[in-house]
C-alpha cells in the first residue's frame, strides 16, 4: 500500500496497475515494454482467440457428429480442413468448427 500525502485513504500498486489496464483497453498504440509489464497486450489477446485448436474428441463433441461422418464431409469438401501438427496428428481451429457450425444453423433457418 501506498499512503498518500492528503489523502486520507492508502492506493495500492494493484489498484493503479488495474485503472491504467482499464483506461489503455482502447489505446492501439501502446509501447509493448509498458504493456507486457502491466500483463497487457491487446494485439496477442485478441490473436489468441482465433487461434486455439480442438482435437478430433472435442470436433466430435462440439459437432454432434461422428468420427466417420466428420471423415466423409471432409473428403467431400463440407467440413473445415485440420491443421496439421505432427506427423501423426492434426487439429481443427476452433474458429474454423464455430464458422461452419454457424453456417450450417443459418442454412436451417432459411438464412
Amino acid at each position: 500500500m501506498l499512503p498518500l500525502r492528503g489523502c486520507q485513504r492508502q492506493v495500492s500498486v494493484g489498484n493503479i496497475l488495474k485503472s491504467f489496464r482499464e483506461a489503455a483497453t482502447g489505446l492501439t498504440c501502446l509501447p509493448f515494454f509498458f504493456a507486457s509489464r502491466l500483463g497487457f497486450n491487446p494485439f496477442w489477446e485478441s490473436n489468441m482467440q482465433n487461434k486455439t485448436i480442438s482435437r478430433l474428441p472435442k470436433v466430435i463433441q462440439k459437432t454432434g457428429l461422428s468420427r466417420s461422418t466428420i471423415y466423409a464431409l471432409l473428403s467431400r469438401g463440407e467440413f473445415p480442413k485440420p491443421i496439421k501438427l505432427s506427423p501423426r496428428t492434426i487439429g481443427w481451429l476452433e474458429s474454423d468448427i464455430d464458422a461452419w457450425l454457424d453456417a450450417r444453423i443459418a442454412n436451417c433457418k432459411g438464412g
